[in-house]
């Protein structure tokens, strides 16, 4: 799915977004963004790990279908050097497409260190986002509960009383304490944005903080 600054808002664009959601996995999904950034994108869309026109993260995406392909991806070693061969003519043919209307309204200045490190934030924001919606994918609820309880018994301790739990914590709220002021005295495209990205990846973090008080309140009632 090639997302650019002329579909962007297109309601057929967020319709098919919406439709490929619910009817095939979403790790087989990526939007391709083409010259806009990842904080421009809303909708639907940010249901998706989407790509940008670097050759990283345009990498992960080759080898992410390559190894999609089971038994006939090929090796790793043999695509790296494939895509290294042929890099520079893909970004060069992709530079010559000619820049449209809307995107020409749209242009900026270079980007600033600030706008860069929000970006990369916002990204890991949603990454995280994403994960939590289905974190039984990276680890098994069965295997988190095995692993607490086989400590708690080696250690003599309850899960929640442990101080990684607390330094989580303060942590966040450290964080965000620190983002939103920066982002207070600075007008920066998708402000709103990392702010509601990071107070969705604060819920988890705000349950367990409840759920430690709870216990804590327990243990002085004996």
């Amino acid at each position: 799915m090639c997302v650019t600054k002329d579909n962007l808002n297109a309601p057929w664009l967020n319709f098919e977004a919406g439709a490929l959601g619910k009817s095939v996995d979403k790790s087989r999904v990526c939007p391709f963004l083409f010259r806009i950034k990842r904080s421009e994108v809303s909708g639907p869309i940010l249901q998706f790990q989407s790509t940008i026109l670097e050759k990283e993260d345009l990498f992960k995406l080759l080898k992410s279908i390559n190894d999609a392909c089971d038994q006939d991806k090929i090796e790793e070693s043999r695509l790296e050097k494939g895509f290294n061969v042929w890099w520079p003519s893909l970004v060069q043919e992709l530079e010559e497409i000619p820049t449209s209307k809307i995107e020409k309204l749209g242009q900026v200045g270079p980007e600033s260190p600030t706008e860069k490190m929000l970006e990369e934030i916002l990204l890991l924001s949603r990454s995280n986002q994403m994960l939590l919606r289905t974190p039984e994918e990276l680890l098994p609820a069965s295997y988190i509960k095995n692993a607490v309880e086989k400590r708690d018994t080696a250690h003599g301790v309850n899960g929640l009383s442990h101080s990684s739990i607390v330094d989580l914590i303060n942590e966040y709220h450290s964080l965000r304490n620190v983002i939103k002021k920066s982002l207070s005295y600075q007008n920066i495209d998708g402000a709103g944005d990392i702010v509601f990205q990071l107070d969705k990846l604060g819920e988890p973090i705000h349950y367990i903080e409840q759920r430690r008080r709870r216990w804590l309140s327990e243990q002085e009632k004996y």
